[in-house]
């Protein structure tokens, strides 16, 4: 890992794990976290942009599909998707995307542990954040894996 990828994630990991943190504990993610974030994130990006423009700008898809899918529903909040745009901003599409998919496959496994060993109903609203962030440690467990077997193949594009 150079000097840009662990500037990069010296930030992301404490904002992602603060965020976490405050959408399972309160069912929020606080805008004062979330929006100096991206903020800084943009400014890092302006500077350290190793795949180009494109590769970080179509990473804000999925932030674009939670904004309509939260203008069409009640189950997504400002900060979820605040979040996923900081993730995209951050990792680019590729980590954005194995994320999103892994935090879907957590969060089903949550969901189906909690109805079939507890005792009362499970929860069908879960803190996304949180399982956003179990699904990017997954996803860079993944990348770095498939770096390591095979190192002529680069997934970040």
């Amino acid at each position: 890992m150079d000097w840009q990828q662990t500037l990069v994630y010296g930030q992301m990991v404490p904002i992602m794990a603060s965020a976490a943190f405050t959408d399972w504990k309160y069912r929020k993610v606080f805008n004062i976290v979330s929006i100096p974030a991206i903020i800084a994130m943009i400014i890092t990006r302006i500077f350290i942009h190793p795949q180009g423009w494109l590769f970080y700008t179509a990473a804000l898809i999925p932030a674009l599909v939670y904004y309509i899918f939260a203008l069409f529903t009640n189950e997504v909040g400002g900060g979820d998707i605040l979040i996923v745009a900081y993730l995209g901003i951050a990792s680019g599409i590729v980590a954005t995307l194995l994320s999103v998919i892994n935090a879907g496959f957590v969060g089903l496994i949550l969901y189906y542990v909690e109805a079939f060993i507890g005792k009362k109903k499970p929860h069908l609203q879960q803190p996304w954040v949180s399982l956003l962030f179990i699904g990017f440690c997954i996803g860079a467990v993944q990348i770095t894996c498939l770096k390591f077997v095979f190192p002529f193949i680069n997934p970040w594009g």
